[in-house]
């Protein structure tokens, strides 16, 4: 079942992600890093996010079963003022069939540049930018995200082993669905 990915259903169940603008250091050459392994995470299949846009500040990944993936922003504009500058680059374990950007407006955008990968940039203000894509059912999907220039894994909000996940530990992470 698909939902519009323009009525996003308002609500203070996520609404303690309030995560302030301010980004941990990036360092560019983390893939190069011997050390570096990406963070692999569970995402619940058919469970739809819900925050008080405006209110706090995040990239929301949801999965559904079939292989969709819907990923959605919002910002702590209505606390702060000003907007977040999301670029979130991400990766497919397999082919991505299709990419579509929702509620985009000026610099917002979506860069399929490889048939299992894609950027999108979203400057998301007061409202949600959103972006749709398939895969092969249960596909691995490893995203990168970068906020204000900087990596910035404390502003990932997923649903997984039955509880929302505000924040992980580090950028990639490596989503694995529980369904496919």
């Amino acid at each position: 079942m698909r939902r519009s990915l323009q009525t996003f259903v308002v609500s203070a169940a996520v609404a303690a992600v309030g995560l302030a603008t301010v980004g941990c250091h990036h360092h560019d050459d983390y893939y190069d890093d011997p050390y570096y392994s990406p963070q692999y995470t569970t995402i619940d299949a058919d469970y739809v996010l819900e925050t008080d846009l405006g209110y706090g500040a995040g990239l929301f990944v949801e999965y559904s079963v079939g292989g969709i993936w819907t990923l959605w922003t919002s910002c702590d504009t209505a606390i702060g003022g000003g907007h977040c500058d999301y670029d979130v680059h991400v990766y497919s374990h397999d082919i991505i069939d299709s990419v579509a950007g929702y509620d985009l407006e000026g610099w917002d955008a979506v860069d399929v540049y490889a048939p299992d990968a894609f950027t999108f940039y979203a400057d998301t203000a007061l409202m949600s930018d959103a972006v749709e894509f398939f895969t092969a059912p249960g596909a691995l999907v490893e995203i990168e995200l970068v906020v204000d220039g900087y990596l910035a894994p404390e502003y990932f909000v997923w649903y997984g082993n039955g509880h929302v996940h505000n924040g992980a530990h580090g950028s990639p992470v490596v989503f694995q669905p529980d369904l496919p």
